[in-house]
Parts: structure tokens; sequence; C-alpha cells
């Protein structure tokens, strides 16, 4: 993962490493999703307790969906869990075709971040700053990516523009 030392613009892309991207996740089904996005989390090395995540996200997917109207959803634990992961991190994964998982546009989902944070801020902000990342044009990048590098730096350089924009 890299990292950065900017405080108080904290990058979300920081929390993302190659090793948790996955251009192809091999899933059909909302629960199928869940169960791969773990995995992938898993393989980051960085996840002590996977079924301790899995269950929490799934109890999260069960209270509302983190489906957004864009083909995007954020499943995420309802309260930070420090003690599932070494440090916060994010996984990105796409699908191959998009599949219903609960938008309340019932349009199709394909872009997945799994975000697992340490404390209630962080977790916040990076919801808040992946909102700002993920516009339709955004969107539509990141499905056409051909490969992890490609959408990891296409997530760098959209953050690095909201960092410098005055709205941040």
């Amino acid at each position: 993962m890299h990292e950065t030392s900017q405080g108080s613009d904290m990058l979300v892309t920081g929390l993302i490493g190659l090793e948790g991207i996955d251009p192809a996740l091999p899933a059909n089904t909302k629960a199928s999703v869940l169960r791969e996005l773990v995995g992938l989390a898993g393989r980051t090395g960085l996840l002590y307790d996977e079924a301790g995540l899995l269950q929490a996200i799934q109890e999260r997917e069960e209270m509302c969906s983190t489906a957004l109207p864009n083909g995007v959803a954020i499943p995420h634990p309802r309260q930070p869990m420090p003690y599932v992961s070494a440090e916060p991190f994010i996984c990105v994964a796409r699908l191959t075709r998009g599949i219903g998982f609960g938008s309340p546009f019932r349009d199709l989902t394909s872009l997945f971040f799994l975000i697992c944070c340490h404390d209630d801020r962080r977790h916040l902000r990076t919801l808040a700053r992946l909102m700002r990342l993920l516009d339709g044009d955004m969107v539509e990048r990141l499905i056409e990516a051909e490969s992890r590098e490609e959408i990891l730096q296409i997530l760098i350089d959209k953050e690095t523009l909201v960092v410098k924009s005055p709205e941040s």
C-alpha cells in the first residue's frame, strides 16, 4: 500500500494495495460478492478475522443495502472493527457483469469498495471521500480499466484532483 503524510487530507487510496484489487471478482449473487470481497481482504495479509468481518458486513447489508444508484456498492461493518485487521484497508472489486445488490433505484451493481476502518472518524471520512471520488465519469473509467494497476492509478489521479480542489 502506498502511504500519505498529508494528515488532514488523508488519502483513501493510501488504504488500497494492489493485492486488494480484483478486476474480475468471481461472484454472481450478493452473498457470493460479500464472501469473495472478504476473501480478497484475506489475501492482503491484513485481515485477522475473516469470519468476523463477513458476519459484520452481512449484518450491515441486512439492515440496508450499501448499493448506490451509480452501479457502486460500499460494503462495510456498521461499527469500526479495530480487532479484525492489522490496519485499516479498502478492497476494490469489479464484476464482469452487474448484479442486483439492493440499489434503491433497482439498477445493477458491478463495482465494490469494501471498507474496514479502526475508528469512526476515519470510517466516516473514508465514506465521504469515496463519495466525492465516485462520480459517473469515474465509475465508467473504473469499469473500463483493464488491470489492477490501472484501477489504482485512476483512483489516485482522481483523489489527487479532489484534494487539490477548493471544496476539499
